[in-house]
């Protein structure tokens, strides 16, 4: 796998981790 196609993948695991983390917050508050 290319470098730079792994560091997309990063990038949305990263986005989509803090989409989730956003959506917790906005459940718990």
């Amino acid at each position: 796998m290319p470098v730079r196609q792994r560091q997309e993948v990063q990038e949305m695991l990263r986005e989509g981790l803090k989409d989730a983390l956003g959506l917790f917050t906005d459940l718990s508050a």
